[in-house]
């Protein structure tokens, strides 16, 4: 049986969550303690307040592209087998990387 820990990004100690975010044109996740999650969205606070909700069309892509649905395939494919090793994984956020190595040592094994 294998143990999935989060690590807050920042630090390094045990993480409680991850946070997607968007800015720029470009989405980030990062795997924060409460302490930490907490300060980031104080600190966006005042500019949440302050902005509105985005519609779909006005910068927004309206539809994944192939790499998108290959890569949400991909991580459905991770989430199965980790399940299936019986490997706590979250239903959402990052997958560690060490699930990833596992899955893909693990097809090329059997793929070859």
């Amino acid at each position: 049986m294998h143990e999935v820990l989060l690590v807050d990004d920042l630090d390094g100690r045990p993480a409680d969550e991850t946070i997607l975010f968007h800015c720029d044109g470009h989405s980030y996740e990062i795997d924060l303690c409460s302490e930490h999650a907490q300060q980031l969205r104080e600190a966006l606070a005042p500019f949440i307040a302050a902005a509105r909700t985005a519609r779909r069309g006005a910068g927004a892509p309206s539809a994944l592209t192939q790499q998108q649905r290959a890569a949400r395939e991909h991580n459905q494919s991770v989430r199965a087998w980790a399940r299936g090793h019986n490997v706590h994984i979250n239903r959402r956020g990052r997958i560690p990387e060490q699930v990833k190595r596992g899955y893909d040592s693990e097809v090329s094994r059997l793929g070859s």
